[in-house]
């Protein structure tokens, strides 16, 4: 009865470190992506068709990427000045009553 409270316990241990182990491997693999434009650390000719069409790509990810950043910006601006607006119509209504 021991052994299968003990195995159970440590199935459970098991699983928690491959989740953690997991999250990291794919964690890393998330933050080195598209932060180089050859990442993987093996010699590269810098000439060639395969090269510039990766320039190209990894150029067109950055503005996409940009613009990206920059409509957001422009949302949460557009929202805060909503709220801003809503608080003070619930404010001025508090008042009134």
């Amino acid at each position: 009865m021991e052994l299968q409270a003990a195995n159970i316990l440590n199935e459970a241990y098991c699983k928690g470190l491959r989740e953690q182990l997991a999250f990291r491997e794919g964690k890393k693999d998330r933050k080195g992506k598209g932060r180089r434009l050859m990442g993987d650390g093996l010699p590269v000719l810098l000439s060639g068709n395969d090269f510039y069409e990766r320039v190209v790509e990894f150029d067109r990810e950055n503005t996409k990427k940009e613009k990206r950043k920059e409509a957001q910006k422009a949302n949460k601006e557009g929202r805060k000045a909503e709220l801003e607006e809503w608080k003070n119509k619930v404010q001025e209504r508090q008042v009134a009553v």
